[in-house]
């Protein structure tokens, strides 16, 4: 998702691309002169072209923003199930494309119509580094859902009303869509911690059997045999340290699947901040069901985030690669807290990170349910108005407070081992606020 320079980021990464219609395009003549001084503009219908303009002259004029239904209700990355708060705003954008011919000339202006067509043809999927030189201060490239162009029929009374509502008369001209856009909502979010356990705990043998280290407690659910070899590498699920859902910097993160049995193997993270996806070499020995990574202490090259993890071997032919389906991982941040002021009215937490947080993240604390935004932008103290209250000693004594920083959608760990029976909440993510 993307803040509020979204709409402005489509249309000037649109007038960028259209501003070289002047250059031909494969299957072009090599030199075009006529087309020479070609150039994009961004203006509304009534001011698009200048009085004594005989510039070769494009303009790119948004004439509607629509609110899109499909968008609208669904949860996106970020969003956690069950967690309160207001969906983004999901936008399509319309767009009416127009040509004028230098010298007033409507053949160089059909030419100008024919080369921008193809190029938004050919150029129907917006890239991320389009979109991020396009507007300063922008993250639509940062959004998971991709921005796409696509053909908007105009018929000859839709356009006929365009041009009427703004006193010009007709000119040539073609509708396209750019969707999805996605604007993040800055409304209150709710967050609950995380539910333990899901009903009773199966024990360990039932009493009348002797006791089987082999089956441990466990949870209900639904049984699934897969009797069926993969004839490739395949990835299946993850786990991190002690069953952790997510993974740390400095731990070990196994990965489980079929195939697995090469030596040595290359395990590829990929990120959306990362220019080049981190590569970690796995040469010891594995079994061929799932294999141990240790990934590196390396608080600046591994940002908090959802990398995309696939497992190739490394033969000596590099033809001869196999490389297996990816399988996204997150990656959490680990805190340390301290507590500053604390009284009836406010208390004021400090956090240290690791890996570090870059500009480009989002993240916020969660404590007692709520989102509390930093103080200042890119810094690490939290003032949480009207605190609740944990950590007293009276009798019975007030449970600690649970905290968790959220970065990009990932949460700190709040539970250190998954394998006890049931997970305990980890006693250093817990403050007392008396």
């Amino acid at each position: 998702m993307s803040n509020t320079l979204a709409i402005g980021t489509v249309t000037a990464a649109l007038k960028q691309m259209l501003n070289t219609v002047g250059t031909p395009l494969p299957g072009d003549p090599p030199a075009d002169p006529d087309l020479a001084d070609a150039h994009c503009t961004a203006r509304s219908l009534d001011v698009a072209r200048t009085e004594g303009d005989t510039t070769n002259q494009l303009n790119l004029f948004l004439y509607q923003v629509k609110e899109d239904a499909t968008f609208r209700n669904m949860n996106l990355p970020g969003v956690h199930d069950g967690e309160g708060g207001q969906q983004p705003l999901a936008l399509t954008l319309s767009y009416v494309l127009t040509a004028y011919g230098g010298g007033d000339e409507d053949v160089l202006a059909h030419r100008m119509l024919g080369r921008a067509m193809l190029m938004l043809h050919d150029r129907s999927l917006m890239t991320r580094d389009q979109l991020k030189a396009a507007l300063p201060g922008n993250d639509l490239w940062l959004q998971a859902e991709r921005v796409r162009i696509r053909p908007l029929p105009l018929g000859p009374e839709e356009i006929s009303k365009l041009w009427t509502g703004f006193g010009k008369p007709y000119r040539l001209s073609i509708g396209f869509e750019a969707t999805i856009v996605l604007i993040e909502s800055t409304a209150p979010k709710i967050a609950q911690l995380p539910v333990l356990t899901r009903g009773q705990y199966v024990p360990r043998t039932p009493p009348h059997i002797p006791p089987n280290p082999d089956i441990p407690a466990h949870e209900g659910g639904i049984a699934v045999d897969a009797s069926l070899d993969a004839t490739y590498p395949l990835l299946d699920h993850f786990a991190g340290l002690k069953s952790r859902p997510a993974a740390r910097i400095g731990e070990i993160l196994t990965l489980f699947g079929s195939g697995l049995s090469a030596t040595p193997l290359n395990v590829t993270f990929a990120h959306p901040l990362l220019p080049i996806p981190n590569v970690v070499p796995v040469s010891g020995a594995h079994a061929a069901d799932h294999i141990d990574v240790q990934i590196p202490n390396d608080p600046v090259n591994w940002p908090v985030g959802i990398y995309t993890v696939s497992v190739s071997d490394v033969p000596a032919d590099p033809n001869a690669t196999h490389t297996t389906n990816v399988l996204p991982v997150p990656l959490a941040p680990t805190i340390t807290i301290s507590v500053g002021t604390s009284n009836a009215s406010e208390a004021v937490l400090t956090l240290t990170v690791t890996p570090n947080i870059r500009p480009e993240q989002k993240y916020a604390l969660l404590i007692d349910g709520r989102l509390i935004p930093p103080d200042t932008e890119g810094g690490l103290v939290f003032t949480v108005p009207n605190p609740p209250r944990g950590g007293n000693t009276t009798i019975p004594p007030t449970p600690k407070i649970v905290v968790r920083l959220r970065v990009d959608g990932i949460d700190s760990l709040v539970v250190a081992d998954y394998t006890n029976s049931p997970p305990q909440f980890d006693p250093s993510q817990q403050i007392d606020l008396p």
